[in-house]
């Protein structure tokens, strides 16, 4: 049951940004009216564009800033009350909550994971899939080796999953 809870709070608060993003824009587009826009003047229509514009960014920029903020450390969070459930079996919940620990050492480490698949990814689908795969062990490794810097965590990552890439696939498409 704590894996379960564990894994619905994660699910929880990895989504919340996304939800407030919807309910947010939906609230912009209803209160503009798009109905007497063709008896406006055209400056008056600019200032409603403009308004929208900038509504849409700040939702687009808030959200960004919470997954970046909270997700990185609740990711390590969760990998390590996992990992540390499938070794003891008697994991306590506030493991959830070590990602913040060393924050700054986890979202350079994490942020340079997603920076490295995105580029991955610019040279097509595939290469970005097979390097998430290589990077898939940075969240447990970055908690268990502390003394690792962020690119060291990385190539223990990518070294780990050669041979395995294609296990961890087929793991992934059962469930």
């Amino acid at each position: 049951w704590r894996s379960f809870i564990v894994a619905a709070l994660m699910f929880l608060l990895t989504t919340v940004a996304s939800k407030l993003s919807q309910i947010r824009s939906r609230g912009i587009l209803k209160n503009v009216g798009f109905e007497p826009l063709h008896k406006m003047a055209p400056n008056e229509i600019m200032i409603i564009t403009g308004i929208v514009v900038v509504g849409y960014m700040s939702i687009i920029v808030f959200a960004a800033l919470v997954k970046i903020i909270c997700s990185y450390a609740l990711e390590v969070g969760g990998c390590l009350f996992f990992k540390n459930n499938a070794e003891e079996e008697s994991a306590k919940l506030t493991l959830i909550g070590e990602g913040f620990s060393d924050y700054a050492h986890v979202f350079v480490t994490l942020l340079l994971r997603d920076i490295f698949v995105v580029l991955w990814s610019c040279l097509g689908i595939f290469p970005g899939l097979v390097k998430g795969y290589s990077y898939r062990m940075v969240p447990y490794i970055v908690k268990d080796y502390p003394d690792l810097s962020e690119t060291e965590v990385i190539t223990l990552s990518r070294s780990m999953m050669d041979g395995n890439k294609w296990r961890t696939f087929l793991l992934d498409m059962t469930f």
